[in-house]
């Protein structure tokens, strides 16, 4: 988690922060805004 309550994930090097995720949930997620460290997603499916 970040401080903003953001879940993180790394995903082929990239930061990744997903909004409404817990610790150690398996999402399927959405890519929705890249820059040049970090990424936003969206929850798409929970597998």
């Amino acid at each position: 988690m970040d401080p903003n309550g953001k879940g993180m994930a790394n995903i082929k090097g990239v930061l990744v922060f997903i909004p409404n995720s817990k610790l150690g949930e398996h999402l399927t997620v959405k890519i929705t805004n890249i820059d040049a460290i970090s990424a936003e997603a969206e929850i798409i499916n929970q597998v």
